[in-house]
């Protein structure tokens, strides 16, 4: 029997001839583990019952108006997935959200100098995820998840998940697991490959990742609240980097680039103070970047 997943080892049972059963009948393993943390042994009736209540959702082919005033499309395999992972992330988080602006021109700069070097796969998405899973190795609550309503689960390391853009507005997610352990070389490798097999149609969701980033520059959306999804403890979204006047010291005025990061976190893991504490580690670290890499680059 395959090993349990993080959802059927703390809740239900996966039989093997269910799990069979459940395969054949074109569920998902996503879905599955949802499924087992409903039930403390899940047996192929619950599986009927489950597609029995997905069917009823499904788009109707049978009234002939429909075709005159509205089309009913079916969600694709990976959208249902989503969906079902949203509803279940739904029923249990607490979401609180906090923003900051950040000084963008470093990570601009880094990833500049870093491409003359010929690390040409590097990306602004990159380093701000390497900034985000720096910032984590002191804050331990985000790498953590809440089991039941008084245990918290601290992991050693942090799985990382980046947000990745599919065509027709399908989205998946990579994973870099101990992202946080990773040199940057080991980083970059781990960032690229993950990256590359989600937009090949591989969605690496699991109950394993802690924290998930988001990155809408590409779109030129500066501001959005992020969609957290227990057990993660947060999500973070960037915007496009905008110049923003600031104050020169000899007087007048000049402008910076900024980026907006706003981060939703589950409030029965942290509050307020904490998550703002963790925001502000990652605002340090996106900061100094050119610092953190001055051996690299001048290598």
């Amino acid at each position: 029997m395959p090993p349990a997943s993080g959802n059927e080892a703390r809740a239900g049972v996966v039989p093997p001839r269910t799990r069979a059963y459940a395969k054949e009948k074109g569920v998902t393993d996503e879905e599955l583990g949802i499924l087992a943390a409903r039930v403390s042994r899940l047996m192929p009736a619950d599986v009927d019952r489950y597609l029995a209540e997905r069917a009823e959702g499904a788009p109707s082919q049978q009234s002939p108006e429909s075709d005159e005033r509205f089309v009913d499309v079916p969600l694709s395999p990976l959208q249902r997935t989503l969906v079902a992972r949203l509803n279940h992330g739904a029923r249990r988080v607490v979401p609180g959200t906090l923003e900051a602006h950040m000084a963008w021109d470093g990570i601009e700069d880094v990833r500049r100098r870093l491409k003359q070097k010929g690390l040409r796969r590097t990306s602004q998405s990159l380093l701000f995820a390497w900034c985000v899973a720096q910032a984590a190795r002191s804050h331990a609550k985000f790498r953590s998840e809440l089991l039941g309503t008084d245990t918290r689960r601290e992991y050693l390391h942090l799985n990382l998940g980046i947000a990745v853009a599919r065509p027709g507005d399908e989205l998946v997610l990579a994973r870099i697991d101990a992202a946080d352990a990773l040199s940057f070389h080991e980083f970059l490798e781990a960032y690229t490959q993950s990256v590359l097999r989600a937009r090949a149609g591989e969605d690496q969701a699991s109950d394993t990742i802690q924290l998930t980033v988001t990155n809408m520059a590409a779109q030129r959306v500066r501001r959005g609240i992020p969609v957290l999804v227990a057990p993660a403890s947060g999500t973070l979204f960037v915007g496009e980097a905008f110049d923003q006047a600031v104050p020169l010291p000899g007087g007048g005025v000049g402008f910076r680039k900024m980026a907006v990061v706003v981060f939703t976190f589950d409030h029965r893991i942290a509050n307020g103070v904490g998550a703002a504490s963790f925001l502000n580690a990652i605002r340090r670290r996106v900061e100094n970047l050119p610092r953190e890499f001055e051996d690299l680059l001048n290598a």
